[in-house]
Parts: structure tokens; C-alpha cells; sequence
């Protein structure tokens, strides 16, 4: 394996997913980290998969009325009007090579995400 080591292909892209009035989340197998204003907070990260393959790091952050679920699932409190315009759960979802995901984290407008909470 550590012949190939050197060709794995590591850093092709960047996911990112954003979804409002969520009201459910989770990532198994994830670790809590720290972040501002976050209800919840989890990375996994990536590593090899068999000889030749690879598997980027995953963040999930979770901002708003959220719950533990237990086993790093999570229940999100949304207003129970359909169509309601109140923003009560935002989910982050990133998924990429670290130097990428910490890049991405710092660039993106976050202070305009967490604006539309009330």
C-alpha cells in the first residue's frame, strides 16, 4: 500500500450543503469539535479506503433549535405550520480535503447564514 501512497487521489473538490428547517441530521462514526454559535458540531475524517482509494473528510455543523438524538443523530425543532418562513434550524454539511474544508469554512458568510435564525 505504501507504494501507491504517493498517487491517491486526495483533493478533487469541494461539497457543500446547506438545508434550512432540517429536522433531522447526523454523522456516525463523528467526532464533536469546536465552532461558534453551533448547536452541534461534528467531523469525521477521511483516510484510505483498500489499496488505491480514498474518502475526504466530512463536517457537519448544526446551528439553531436542535436536540441530541443519541449515536451522533440529532432532532431539529421546526415550526410545525407548513410553509412557515420561520428559520429555525440551519445544516451545514462539508465535505473535502481538510486544507479545502478550513479554507472553505473561513470564506464562507456565515454571518449572513446565521442572520436569517430569529
Amino acid at each position: 500500500m505504501a507504494d501507491v501512497d504517493d498517487y491517491l487521489v486526495r483533493d478533487t473538490g469541494v461539497t457543500v450543503r446547506v438545508t434550512v428547517n432540517d429536522t433531522s441530521a447526523g454523522l456516525a462514526d463523528a467526532r464533536y469539535f469546536s465552532r461558534p454559535k453551533a448547536a452541534y458540531a461534528l467531523k469525521k475524517e477521511g483516510g484510505r479506503v483498500g489499496p488505491a482509494g480514498w474518502t475526504a473528510d466530512q463536517l457537519l455543523i448544526l446551528y439553531g433549535d436542535w436536540e441530541d438524538a443519541g449515536k451522533n443523530a440529532f432532532r431539529g425543532k421546526v415550526d410545525q405550520k407548513p410553509l412557515s418562513p420561520q428559520v429555525r434550524t440551519i445544516t451545514v454539511f462539508i465535505a473535502g480535503d481538510k486544507s479545502r474544508t478550513e479554507q472553505f469554512l473561513k470564506q464562507m458568510g456565515m454571518k449572513d447564514i446565521l442572520g436569517m435564525l430569529k
